[in-house]
């Protein structure tokens, strides 16, 4: 444990030392014993499984415990004591695995040690290591933060860029198991496939999958006012969902979609309403990108420039052909990179002479299309709801919120049943409600109906009664429950301390 004025504490079992005091002293009694390290302030600690590290602030680390793999950093066992990197580097990034460890230094150089059984040390073997070596890996960007799991290392550059090697038993690495069980260098990570929320700001990925679903049904809503024709096929959606999510296509030349095909406008459409891509086909891929560049849809065209980038491998000469067809130079750059920095031995001998014929600036870093998956949708669905322009009014007291019947329908139990059950269906457009909740506390809740989003929750007053309230309204009354119940649990334990 580390204390904030820099203060270390370790207790439990010490059979090899790893709670830094002396190797006799082997307990399984939980009393806090006080670690001496002769130095500077302790700003971060790490532990594996019999083996534990610290990183002072002037950049140094200590290890002690267990040596078998060369986890301490050194060829000794040597009771907490400091490592010697190359060049004395200082550190200022440190994590540890089941019996190897990953560093980074201030300069942005990686370092790894220790056991390599899986490959997990990414140094292209899998020979352990017993003191630090550089990792000398032609990463895009500067590398920032690292991290180790059990027998796996993973890396972020400045670019958002994920690099992920060791062990691949259980598809740690996004690649499937029946391919590969270990990767020994930095391969790409497929950070669409793991973190596909990350972009939602406090939204949880429960809470997206229902507001995804919940819009999704919106295009079986009989209130879509709006219709286009394409190759024969009609489609009809709303408008306010066009405007608010893609609004050039109410205002593009007919004509221009014309060239594309139905398939192609549908997937469009699935997007526009949920911030779905349900899509591996290259070809459709790549005519669904042009699609988004003409009408200026630019979430859909990184999220579609993200996919492409990670599904290239299964069809690389396909991939460069349509980006050859549809003119799409910055993943052509893309690609180019990558096989100019990743070791790949499979390389087709048509992409060899494409690659060869490309000017090599476009390989320079100032060059390169970042790769991004930033969703706008809740962002989107935000601004509508601050719009107040929707075609049905609701008034609170002497409030008035100018909403959209077909979301209130699909995200509210107590809309839905008003609209389909208290007025069997007939055209309401004005609604007087009294509500138990606050005006705060209802607005709140308009927005996580539209947005999925709880970012006032965590306001007392707020969270108690949207949880007393609740199933009265909202169709994800369960998770915002749970939800509210950790938050009263963190208000009283801050309350206490």
């Amino acid at each position: 444990m580390l204390t904030e004025n820099g203060e270390l504490w370790g207790w439990g079992l010490n059979g090899n030392g790893q709670i830094g005091i002396n190797r006799s002293f082997d307990t399984h009694n939980p009393v806090p014993q006080k670690v001496n390290i002769a130095t500077s302030r302790v700003k971060h600690i790490t532990c594996g499984f019999n083996h534990s590290l610290a990183l002072t602030e002037d950049g140094k680390v200590f290890s002690w415990g267990n040596n078998q793999c060369g986890q301490l950093g050194r060829n000794s066992s040597d009771f907490i004591k400091d490592i010697e990197f190359p060049n004395n580097a200082k550190i200022s990034q440190l994590s540890s695995g089941y019996s190897h460890c990953i560093a980074l230094s201030d300069d942005g150089k990686v370092f790894t040690w220790g056991n390599n059984q899986c490959g997990q040390l990414g140094q292209s073997d899998n020979v352990i290591r017993y003191s630090p070596t550089e990792l000398k890996f032609n990463f895009f960007g500067k590398v920032i933060d690292v991290m180790a799991s059990s027998n796996n290392c993973f890396v972020i550059t400045d670019f958002g860029i994920v690099y992920g090697w060791g062990d691949n038993s259980y598809s740690q690495l996004t690649l499937p198991i029946t391919k590969v069980e270990e990767i020994s260098y930095p391969i790409l990570i497929n950070i669409f496939d793991i973190i596909p929320w990350t972009q939602y700001t406090n939204t949880f990925p429960i809470a997206v999958e229902n507001l995804q679903n919940d819009f999704l049904n919106l295009l079986n809503d009989n209130e879509k006012d709006i219709s286009i024709v394409i190759q024969g096929t009609e489609f009809k959606f709303h408008t306010f969902m066009i405007e608010a999510r893609c609004p050039s296509l109410l205002t593009i030349d007919k004509l221009k979609l014309e060239r594309y095909s139905s398939l192609c406008f549908e997937h469009l459409i699935k997007y526009i309403y949920s911030d779905k891509i349900d899509l591996e086909d290259c070809d459709t891929l790549f005519e669904l990108r042009s699609l988004a560049n003409a009408l200026n849809f630019k979430s859909l065209v990184d999220t579609l420039s993200f996919i492409i980038m990670r599904n290239f491998r299964n069809n690389v000469v396909q991939t460069i052909n349509n980006c050859e067809e549809y003119k799409c130079d910055d993943i052509l750059t893309w690609i180019s990179w990558y096989f100019s920095s990743v070791k790949d031995t499979d390389i087709p001998k048509e992409v060899l002479a494409k690659l060869e014929k490309m000017d090599k600036s476009v390989l320079q870093i100032s060059n390169y299309p970042l790769p991004s998956n930033h969703s706008s949708f809740t962002s989107d669905m935000e601004r509508l709801l601050e719009k107040n322009d929707g075609n049905f009014k609701l008034i609170i007291g002497d409030l008035s919120f100018n909403l959209h019947k077909p979301i209130l329908k699909c995200r509210s139990v107590f809309f839905n049943s008003i609209f389909h059950v208290r007025w069997n269906g007939t055209n309401i457009e004005e609604l007087e409600h009294e509500t138990p909740l606050s005006p705060k506390s209802f607005q709140e809740l308009l927005r996580f109906i539209y947005t999925g989003k709880l970012e006032s929750f965590h306001d007392k007053m707020v969270t108690e009664e949207i949880m007393t309230h609740i199933g009265f309204y909202c169709i994800d009354n369960d998770y915002i429950i749970k939800h509210c119940e950790k938050v009263i649990e963190q208000i009283k334990y801050e309350q206490i301390i």
